[in-house]
């Protein structure tokens, strides 16, 4: 570790911070890194603000009022900001979520392939929608091949 990295790491232990490390769950690592890419914030500022909106009753706003998180559902579970999931994958991110894995879901994955494709979207298109909903490939890759997703879709 560098010295620069030292120092920063006691300036803000003397200050009463606390360095932490966590395993994250698959399914909240897609979500940390959605976040980061919408807002354009550090781990460390998005985990701070997700605990002031646990701490705000599930409300928490960006200086600009719109919402980060809010807790719409009646398990009080915070959902995402809505996006542009396409139709036929936001069942399989929401089990995802829950904590399926893609291995588990791949004939749910297969049959989605397959609607997209019937729907006039090629294999590229099908990459980048599978990107856009954070579904991530059987190896834990963040972006799928487009010779994977025609193979799928047979």
């Amino acid at each position: 570790m560098s010295h620069r990295i030292k120092d920063w790491r006691n300036r803000k232990a003397r200050l009463g911070g606390k360095s932490l490390t966590v395993m994250l769950e698959p399914a909240t690592v897609i979500l940390l890194e959605d976040l980061k890419e919408k807002h354009g914030e550090s781990n460390a500022k998005l985990i701070a603000r997700a605990l002031e909106c646990l701490s705000e009753s599930f409300t928490c706003k960006q200086s600009d009022e719109s919402e980060i998180f809010t807790c719409k559902r009646p398990d009080n579970r915070c959902e995402e900001p809505s996006g542009a999931i396409h139709p036929s994958l936001k069942d399989i991110r929401e089990e995802i979520l829950q904590g399926a894995t893609v291995l588990s879901l791949k004939e749910k994955l297969k049959k989605a392939m397959r609607i997209m494709k019937s729907e006039g979207n090629d294999s590229s298109r099908i990459v980048d929608l599978l990107y856009e909903a954070r579904i991530q490939t059987i190896k834990g890759n963040k972006r799928w091949e487009s010779g994977t997703v025609r193979k799928w879709w047979k």
